[in-house]
């Protein structure tokens, strides 16, 4: 047994990439036309990018908690790739696969509307004749939904730095629990005691503050990624108390089983009570040949995870009568390349700039402005 300290040597990022190849795994029964047999696979997998990405992003915070730097290095992991498979999805996504002639489409003013899928917090638009004869018609990229999700979260942790709620500890668990029993009162509204402690909350006020913590973003039905990513900020925060052990490890693991065959609703809470502690004990095992894979071979989960969904929908356009285990095994490789290129072409590269600090840039840039007026 030992304390939750997730060591530079970890399996994080291995657990990230076989997180966006499951959820790769998963698409491939709806994208197809077949019911899911995998959603609560789908689930976990996102459910795991987020309870990582909480742990690792108040690692980052803690090491430089400045709001300017850290905004920064947030906006150059999400945003160049992002740009990049927008622009990727309207110049060669779109025409392969509309149902318009291909002049049309480009002077179409819906087709430069996908643009404000850059500005991350819009939601994709679907683009003009494009998917719309598919299985699952019109949607052309429907993974990137989490990406403004997460990046609100980026910024709420950014402003819980700032104004000194992480330095207590007790803050923020006090927030978390309210959150989930907030939640676990949407998802199961018969259990008369928690319909109570909420009145309760909404009779003194609190209840409005935890709302946009709950429901921000999140369609009615689906895991609470933001509570989950602040549950991975908590692990953080109290790695030196919690402690790591197989056998909560197993029955962490069993109560997600048990949860999944039983009810959805329960699901949903076993996410949130046992998925958190599941991945951080994976994450921290000395499996050496798994260890810091991102570091050795590159950190491609990122670009799996926005470039499947197009891929994935290119190949049901073209063949659709095809299996989602085909559809799996053919958009896998297809889509690890684009993510490959993305990696070390455009993510990478964007990386090495957050050494920059954009204050300071941005206030020599606007002397040197003013000595030129001058």
């Amino acid at each position: 047994m030992g304390t939750v300290k997730i060591e530079r040597n970890n399996t994080l990022d291995f657990l990230r990439l076989m997180s966006a190849v499951f959820v790769i795994l998963h698409h491939s029964y709806p994208l197809t036309g077949n019911n899911s047999l995998l959603s609560a696979l789908g689930a976990v997998a996102v459910s795991t990018f987020f309870v990582i990405s909480g742990y690792l992003i108040s690692q980052s915070w803690f090491s430089d908690p400045t709001p300017s730097r850290f905004l920064w290095k947030r906006a150059l992991r999400i945003v160049p790739g992002l740009v990049a498979v927008v622009i990727f999805t309207i110049i060669i996504i779109g025409p392969v696969n509309t149902s318009y002639p291909v002049r049309e489409y480009f002077v179409n003013i819906n087709t430069w509307k996908y643009l404000e899928t850059i500005f991350i917090f819009i939601q994709p638009p679907s683009l003009p004749g494009v998917f719309t004869s598919n299985p699952y018609p019109i949607d052309v990229n429907s993974s990137l939904w989490t990406i403004p999700l997460e990046f609100r979260m980026y910024i709420l942790l950014c402003i819980i730095g700032a104004i000194g709620l992480l330095k207590d500890k007790k803050v923020l668990l006090s927030i978390v629990v309210l959150s989930c029993l907030m939640y676990f009162n949407n998802v199961l509204s018969n259990i008369w005691t928690l319909n109570v402690f909420i009145r309760a909350l909404e009779s003194i006020g609190i209840s409005g503050y935890l709302y946009p913590l709950i429901s921000n973003g999140i369609p009615s039905g689906y895991p609470a990624y933001n509570i989950l990513f602040f549950i991975g900020t908590l692990f953080y925060l109290y790695k030196g108390r919690i402690k790591f052990n197989c056998w909560i490890a197993l029955g962490a693991f069993i109560g997600l089983l048990v949860a999944n065959v039983s009810d959805n609703s329960y699901f949903l809470i076993a996410l949130l009570i046992c998925l958190p502690y599941l991945v951080l004990y994976i994450g921290q095992l000395p499996v050496r040949q798994l260890c810091n894979v991102g570091d050795k071979y590159g950190d491609y989960s990122y670009g799996l995870y926005i470039y499947a969904f197009p891929v994935q929908q290119t190949i049901a356009h073209f063949m659709p009568k095809i299996s989602p285990i085909q559809m799996f095994a053919l958009s896998l490789p297809a889509t690890f390349i684009l993510a490959f290129i993305s990696w070390w072409f455009i993510e990478k590269k964007a990386l090495s700039l957050k050494k920059i600090d954009p204050t300071k840039y941005l206030i020599i840039h606007s002397q040197r402005l003013e000595i030129g007026q001058e």
